[in-house]
């Protein structure tokens, strides 16, 4: 005989249980309150409002920053650099470390500094990609 709690744990409440949702959720213009506070903390509604381009967009420029992070640790890796004084090549090593860093560190800081703002966001990544190119690497390709 089968138990009545059974049948209790298939069941999806009432609409008076607080995790209750009727389907989809509207969209919320920018600037009015959030009934969540949750969805705003972990970036759901975030990716929830973006349009497929601007998803296959920043996919293609976090492809670039991942591209550009490989080019430093290749151009680091590759240049034989040394200096005689101690201090000078701390700062060296200092510099090719936050070369490493750089675009990783752009685009994540870009990225959290930028929400719901997603014309800003693309803004300042098309202007990292511009400014963090490894010419080390791509001027050591030609020669």
């Amino acid at each position: 005989m089968p138990d009545p709690d059974d049948d209790a744990a298939l069941s999806w409440g009432d609409a008076g249980d607080p995790s209750h949702v009727d389907g989809a959720r509207p969209v919320r213009p920018r600037g009015e309150a959030s009934g969540a506070l949750a969805d705003d903390e972990d970036g759901r509604a975030d990716v929830a409002r973006a349009s497929s381009a601007g998803l296959v967009g920043l996919g293609i420029l976090a492809g670039a920053y991942l591209l550009y992070t490989v080019g430093w640790v290749l151009s680091v890796v590759q240049d034989p650099f040394t200096l005689a004084d101690p201090l000078a090549q701390v700062m060296a090593t200092v510099g090719d470390v936050l070369a490493v860093l750089a675009p990783a560190l752009w685009f994540g800081t870009t990225y959290l500094l930028t929400r719901g703002r997603s014309v800003a966001r693309f803004a300042w990544l098309i202007g990292g990609a511009v400014l963090l190119v490894p010419w080390p690497f791509v001027l050591g390709g030609l020669s």
